[in-house]
């Protein structure tokens, strides 16, 4: 398979692979031929066969109260949620390395979900635009 154009030449630090965002301020990493399952059984917990909200229950939900949780898909996969904690824009950054055979591949792969509060964004104010290099501390050091 040729390389694609934006693949480095060698191993790199963390490089701007895109953005992903979220209204509910929550993700899943979760296998693509799975998605569908998982987003069914995720609004199972929620919806009833009529697209009707569920009663609230007493208590929270264990899987509402967590910051990350892995759980199981369709009886056999795994999948794992976390929160943002706020709906926004967030970069997804990778690292590159050459894993033999003289190609370079995608080994590493992180989602910013902290909040940005700097004002380099200018009028924007999207969190994607924000590559960390601009704060004082990052709370996600390499």
């Amino acid at each position: 398979m040729p390389r694609h154009p934006s693949v480095p030449a060698n191993r790199t630090g963390w490089v701007h692979l895109g953005a992903v965002d979220t209204d509910t301020a929550m993700f899943a990493i979760v296998a693509p031929e799975l998605a569908g399952i998982l987003g069914d059984e995720w609004t199972a917990r929620y919806l009833d066969e009529d697209g009707e909200a569920l009663p609230a229950p007493d208590e929270t939900p264990e899987h509402e109260l967590v910051e990350f949780e892995e759980i199981e898909v369709d009886g056999q996969d795994r999948a794992v949620l976390f929160t943002t904690h706020a709906d926004g824009g967030y970069p997804v950054e990778g690292r590159f390395a050459d894993l033999g055979g003289g190609h370079m591949s995608l080994t590493e792969v992180r989602i910013r979900i902290w909040v940005c509060e700097c004002t380099c964004h200018g009028s924007t104010g999207r969190v994607d635009t924000c590559e960390g290099d601009c704060h004082d501390e990052d709370p996600a050091p390499d």
